[in-house]
């Protein structure tokens, strides 16, 4: 019997003290409570630089003039997108999508490459999916020819870009002479009106173009990128069809004499994207790197 009653009273000592160890355990406060380790052998992930599918040769970007085929960067890009869909790997991974498929994918793509932002393109009847990605920028240097108007003072730096923007300005947006806002106001471009932007200053300006010269520059800070395919439309500066408010403004008018030119050090990008492929037939990560042409298009290289 007294053994009995000392195992009895083990076991219920026990008991209360795993209660009581319980208990406490729930009343630790979170701002106490230990993170998360990393498992060992993995440290976090850091930002790739190197990808075994993508050369590592630099490209080179001999000097060009500036508005080569100009405004039409962003056409020339879903162009040479389709086009790689339809070719080689991509084809034999994409195996079953249509034409359709392709361009949508394509303009999907494009969209990647100027917000810097990820994208999913899906086609749920052909149990497709393609998520793209951008994970690396790189920069290059080049030299360009650039046309400009009497009056309008050329930069010394510009990055490439030659796709069309809208003013998103409520007041309008100034059309200056030179890339400050101590310079002159040539004109004031509307709410909603379109422009092709040549290339953005490193102080953010845009250098606006009309028929691929110079005419003035804008703030980045005024103007939104037109979306494609409205991109391919004819911008509403270059038809002058009423969007300023002195559509007689003799640098929208001008005539080749009244055109100089100078050279002008072009910023030139490349990127790394990454396109996660799922169909019914495979599955696989394919990295490739694009780069801009003279035309601010990007393309494979």
């Amino acid at each position: 019997m007294q053994k009995c009653w000392k195992k009895s009273t083990v076991v219920l000592i026990a008991l209360l003290l795993a209660g009581c160890a319980a208990k406490k355990s729930t009343t630790i406060p979170q701002s106490q409570q230990q993170p998360q380790e990393v498992e060992s052998g993995k440290p976090p992930q850091t930002a790739r630089t190197h990808f075994p599918d993508v050369p590592e040769a630099q490209p080179e970007f001999p000097p060009f003039a500036l508005g080569t085929d100009y405004g039409k960067a962003a056409e020339l890009t879903v162009s040479h997108f389709n086009t790689l869909f339809q070719e080689n790997e991509f084809a034999d991974l994409l195996k079953g999508a249509s034409s359709g498929d392709q361009l949508a994918l394509a303009q999907v793509t494009l969209r990647v490459v100027q917000q810097r932002q990820p994208a999913v393109w899906i086609n749920k009847r052909k149990d497709i999916r393609v998520a793209i990605e951008h994970l690396l920028d790189s920069q290059y240097d080049s030299s360009a020819t650039l046309r400009h108007v009497e009056g309008v003072t050329p930069p010394t730096e510009l990055r490439l870009l030659n796709v069309p923007f809208w003013a998103n300005s409520g007041d309008g947006a100034n059309i200056r002479s030179a890339p400050t806002t101590d310079a002159r106001v040539i004109t004031i471009l509307r709410l909603g009106a379109t422009f092709d932007a040549l290339g953005e200053t490193p102080e953010h300006w845009l250098a606006i173009g009309r028929d691929g010269v110079l005419v003035g520059y804008i703030s980045a800070d005024l103007a939104g990128l037109v979306s494609y395919p409205l991109s391919t439309a004819e911008t509403d500066l270059d038809a002058l069809t009423g969007t300023l408010e002195k559509d007689s403004t003799r640098e929208f008018h001008f005539k080749d004499e009244q055109v100089q030119q100078t050279t002008v050090k072009m910023n030139m990008g490349c990127q790394t994207l990454e396109f996660g492929i799922s169909t019914p037939l495979v599955k696989k990560i394919k990295h490739i790197r694009v780069c801009q042409t003279a035309s601010g298009a990007w393309q494979q290289r």
